[in-house]
């Protein structure tokens, strides 16, 4: 995660599979948490979840495709 989400200090309160609905986690950037759970996965390629905190939360998608070698993160 620390590749491509900017300012991400460390993940704690890791609770089941990083690639499995219904997981949680939280993310701290600095002394700002954000508690995290996985909504729908589809190992490898698309990973969609909730966060939030009282400043910041939302949802997100990320979908991973094989690019030259790497991977590409959209």
């Amino acid at each position: 995660m620390h590749e491509w989400i900017g300012g991400l200090t460390r993940v704690t309160d890791v609770s089941g599979p990083p690639g499995q609905a219904g997981s949680t986690y939280t993310v701290w950037f600095g002394r700002m948490a954000s508690p995290t759970r996985i909504l729908e996965a589809e190992r490898p390629r698309r990973i969609r979840s909730r966060f939030g905190n009282r400043m910041l939360r939302g949802e997100t998608e990320a979908t991973f495709e094989p690019a030259d070698g790497g991977t590409s993160l959209t």
